[in-house]
């Protein structure tokens, strides 16, 4: 909702650091691997596990900040203002048409729905990447001791991230009464 770039909603606008901000609006946009298109194989891969790791760390750190409160507080006046926006509308139609339409509650299923796509999308992706980071940074005997206790040192971090995936949710708003 509110991405980096708003400049008509100041006093709601927050920047985030650009990353996390990226990684926002493609959890908002369903996108399966958030981050930068096509780079999640390549960052598994790669003999740096630091990329990838801080992906898993960003998309979680997307939810903590999304259900600050004061980011709720937020949420929830723009929400609002949308939702007042539209019982406007609806009561505009029925004053010319004639016809009782409730262009509000149309939204607070639709969010309520995209929200809870949002936050399955959050789980599925860092389930799936700290499962395949796993896998890559296994324990290997024929391996150097400095790849081992870097892999070691891979999988510990993950084991916390893991720790973190509980965090991955957004309470449904509380709305306002537009009658």
């Amino acid at each position: 909702m509110e991405q980096f770039g708003s400049k008509s909603n100041k006093e709601v606008f927050r920047l985030l650091k650009q990353s996390i901000n990226a990684i926002k609006g493609d959890l908002w946009n369903l996108n399966d691997a958030p981050g930068r298109r096509g780079s999640w194989p390549e960052l598994v891969q790669d003999d740096n596990p630091r990329q990838a790791l801080t992906v898993i760390r960003e998309t979680i750190s997307v939810y903590n900040y999304q259900n600050m409160p004061k980011v709720l507080k937020r949420f929830k006046m723009v929400n609002d203002g949308i939702r007042t926006e539209l019982s406007r509308a609806s009561k505009a139609y029925k004053d010319q048409k004639g016809k009782d339409i409730d262009l509000a509650d149309c939204w607070d299923r639709f969010f309520k729905s995209r929200k809870n796509q949002m936050v399955a999308t959050g789980h599925v992706f860092v389930n799936e990447a700290i499962e395949q980071m796993h896998t890559r940074w296994t324990q290997d005997p024929g391996a150097s001791v400095e790849w081992n206790d870097r892999a070691r040192a891979v999988r510990d971090a993950l084991t916390e991230l893991e720790s973190h995936v509980g965090e991955i949710y957004m309470d449904d708003l509380e709305l306002q009464d537009l009658n």
